[in-house]
């Protein structure tokens, strides 16, 4: 019944912003805290994310603290790259510290790493090091192998934090390892023997 009654509120919602999004989003703020209340402010600000970016990301901080919150602000963050590749990177950079701030940093991270991989890479190390650069290194290392694998793996080579390199490192192997597999393997070859290297290398091997 709950599933139903969910569905039904989300279908409400959808056809209510597309007339009067501020008196829906009024109504939604009311609701009780749960999963009616948590789906319909995710696809208002889905919707609103076409036209008003800004005001869709602020729709998420009415999502309790926790991580689908996290979740929705990076996805936000992340489509606002496509519509405004500067207004994303700003909002992020001015956020305080904080979860929202890296969930948004790593949204924006993401996306811009597919169009100016190195350009991301500067704004990787706005992130504290840990889970959110290891969550967030994937996308800047297989999108940077795509044009300039030897200025990927010299940034990897520099990352500071050693699980995060080990991740990089195993990420670069399978990309590089994907587009040009001699050059990747001679570059596995002038590492020092490592952990991280062997992990690497049985990635490249085993792909």
């Amino acid at each position: 019944m709950g599933n139903g009654r969910d569905q039904a509120t989300q279908e409400i919602v959808s056809r209510w912003a597309q007339r009067d999004f501020d008196a829906a989003l009024g109504w939604v703020r009311q609701l009780p805290d749960g999963r009616g209340r948590t789906n319909a402010i995710q696809q208002m600000a889905h919707q609103r994310l076409r036209t008003d970016p800004r005001t869709a990301v602020e729709l998420a901080q009415l999502i309790p603290a926790g991580q689908e919150r996290n979740n929705l602000t990076g996805a936000l963050a992340h489509g606002w790259v496509a519509v405004d590749q500067q207004g994303a990177r700003d909002w992020a950079l001015q956020l305080p510290e904080g979860e929202t701030r890296y969930a948004g940093l790593k949204g924006v991270i993401q996306a811009g790493a597919q169009h100016a991989p190195e350009g991301a890479a500067r704004l990787f190390n706005l992130l504290p090091p840990g889970n959110a650069q290891t969550q967030a290194v994937q996308g800047v290392v297989s999108q940077w192998a795509r044009t300039d694998p030897p200025a990927a793996a010299a940034w990897v080579a520099g990352l500071p934090d050693a699980a995060v390199q080990q991740q990089a490192l195993q990420n670069l192997a399978t990309a590089w390892g994907g587009i040009d597999p001699s050059a990747a393997g001679r570059w596995l070859q002038s590492l020092p023997p490592t952990l991280a290297r062997d992990q690497a290398v049985q990635g490249f091997v085993g792909q």
